[in-house]
């Protein structure tokens, strides 16, 4: 499991951090998904770019050079730091926080660090998780899977209708960020195991039920 997570980690690393400017965060979740603790940026920036300004043509090449080489090698450096990151992450000792797991949390920090001041950006928010999909929280009106997951499709699809009211009424979600998801749930081999057979309805459900494109819903 931790090499398929990190190997995935990795993949999207390199897709996203494509030039200059862009940026990953990578965010454990826990009992705390909300807090953001242990948040962490991985971004392409920092770099001077070339001053060609009355240099000459081969100069300018040469800085150029220099420059895409510094970019790649801090390309690199990145997209190893996230694929590393998740491999410690997921061999963390296992603790009661640890356990919990709030996974309706990750909107909430989607929503807050997506959001515009003008809501006017419309481009697509790349999301993916690393889990089990096994929601385990305390309290009223909250579901441990890893001890009752739906027993059919027709009632995690019911599960995940039922809950949409709650998770906006407890949780901080902008509805204009939450459209502009491109959400992959991705669980690996741990998708086989028997608590997980019909949990993905859930979340398709209950993200479609945000507002969340269906076509924008992938479940690996």
């Amino acid at each position: 499991m931790v090499r398929a997570f990190a190997d995935t980690a990795r993949a999207v690393a390199e897709e996203v951090l494509d030039g200059v400017g862009s940026r990953l965060w990578l965010l454990p979740v826990s009992a705390r998904t909300p807090a953001r603790a242990d948040a962490r940026e991985f971004a392409l920036s920092g770099l001077d770019t070339p001053q060609i300004k009355g240099k000459v043509a081969v100069d300018i090449a040469s800085a150029c050079r220099k420059f895409l080489l510094r970019l790649d090698s801090l390309r690199d450096r990145n997209v190893s730091g996230v694929a590393t990151e998740v491999s410690q992450i997921l061999q963390r000792p296992g603790d009661e926080v640890a356990r919990a797991t709030d996974l309706w949390g990750v909107l909430e920090v989607v929503s807050e660090m997506a959001s515009r001041p003008n809501g006017a950006d419309t481009a697509a928010i790349r999301v993916v998780v690393l889990s089990d999909l096994l929601e385990c929280m305390r309290g009223d009106g909250r579901r441990c899977f890893e001890r009752q997951p739906p027993s059919s499709r027709a009632e995690a699809e019911r599960w995940g209708r039922e809950v949409t009211a709650k998770v906006t009424r407890l949780y901080r979600i902008a509805p204009n960020v939450v459209r502009r998801l491109d959400i992959s749930l991705v669980s690996a081999a741990l998708a086989n195991r028997p608590q997980n057979r019909y949990v993905p309805y859930y979340w398709r459900a209950l993200l479609e039920g945000l507002g969340v494109p269906p076509e924008r819903v992938h479940i690996q």
